[in-house]
């Protein structure tokens, strides 16, 4: 039980630093006014905290999901591995690729860089948000995958009859071979 408890409150932990991150990010994202064009017809866009935010967030995401998948396992050949289980295992698979993909296009964006006149531009209002809000999504869904797998682990492991016999499955018993009679 220690254990479980410890992977949930870790993998909701390295969640909430996660969208606190991508937020982060949102709001010191590039906006239109910030980007300087000049007669050359370049635009240069400013340094700002947003794509590191973007890209930490995005990293921290990744780890949360390695540790709730490493601690659960990913066997779906398993009898123990139901449709809504599964169905929770793959929703979360797709929410954390959604928002990383989010949070990767959010931050390359705004990392500084030179663009033609015609060609700039700035990252979609709320794109950071989200990308947090899929990522928690994701987190939550693979924290319930991970806790009704690791119970239905726990009670078959109760179910199961332990070999108590202290023979190490070694048969004790006479061989039941008919005697065979001896022809003349």
């Amino acid at each position: 039980m220690e254990r479980r408890l410890w992977i949930c409150i870790v993998v909701s932990f390295l969640g909430l630093l996660s969208a606190a991150l991508a937020f982060g990010a949102e709001f010191k994202r590039i906006k239109l006014s910030e980007i300087d064009c000049f007669t050359s017809g370049k635009c240069t866009y400013p340094r700002t905290p947003a794509f590191s935010l973007g890209l930490t967030a995005f990293l921290v995401l990744i780890i949360a999901h390695a540790i709730i998948n490493a601690a659960a396992g990913c066997n779906f050949r398993n009898k123990l591995c139901s449709a809504p289980i599964a169905f929770c295992a793959l929703f979360s698979w797709l929410m954390s690729a959604l928002a990383s993909i989010l949070l990767l296009a959010g931050s390359l964006v705004n990392d500084r860089h030179t663009m033609a006149v015609l060609d700039y531009e700035v990252v979609e209002p709320w794109i950071f948000a989200k990308g947090a809000m899929l990522g928690l999504v994701s987190v939550i869904a693979g924290v319930v995958y991970y806790l009704t797998i690791s119970s239905i682990k726990q009670m078959n492991q109760m179910v199961t009859p332990v070999n108590v016999d202290n023979h190490g499955n070694i048969a004790m018993a006479q061989p039941q071979v008919p005697a065979q009679i001896a022809q003349p």
